[in-house]
């Protein structure tokens, strides 16, 4: 089952920082003065997931296979953006991973992607939950999903479905 991942247990970490080592994704670092910071040490594990506003992972059998996160990156110039980060063991994990996200939470902001164009599976996993090409990044491409506009900041999912269902019955 995809869990929010808790940040307080400290054993989690490096399980979950010697997944990222096994199944290292060219996507998924965090960027520090314009240069790429890949998870390595728990130390980077924790730097990225301070500035996440979520994290989900997904185990079997006690280990981890997968971890989605939406990074919030701020640039020099006071602004920022909402990253999506996600790596998984295969693409089941990471269709599951992504339905939590982006499917079922966070429809309220702008969630943009950078993707290795060698990653086309996932690309088109991507383009399946609403991502839409923004830009060509070099090797990477800039994906973007664009908040839902007919929900609140403040309303989830779960609520927003349950005053559907009230309405309707």
């Amino acid at each position: 089952m995809v869990k929010n991942f808790k940040r307080s247990e400290k054993k989690e970490f490096s399980s979950l920082l010697q997944f990222l080592k096994e199944n290292r994704e060219s996507d998924f670092y965090l960027t520090e003065e314009n240069k790429r910071v890949y998870i390595n040490e728990i130390y980077n594990l924790k730097k990225l997931l301070n500035n996440s506003i979520v994290a989900y992972t997904l185990k079997e059998d006690g280990d981890y296979v997968g971890i989605s996160l939406i990074w919030k990156a701020i640039f020099s110039d006071g602004k920022s953006r909402h990253y999506l980060k996600i790596s998984s063991k295969d693409l089941i994990v990471a269709e599951k991973l992504l339905k939590v996200l982006v499917d079922w939470n966070y429809l309220h902001i702008d969630i943009y992607a950078k993707i290795s164009k060698r990653n086309k599976q996932l690309i088109y996993l991507l383009y399946k939950h609403k991502f839409n090409f923004l830009g060509d990044r070099g090797s990477q491409l800039l994906l973007y999903r664009p908040k839902n506009k007919n929900i609140k900041t403040t309303e989830t999912f779960k609520e927003k479905t349950n005053e559907r269902f009230v309405r309707k019955h």
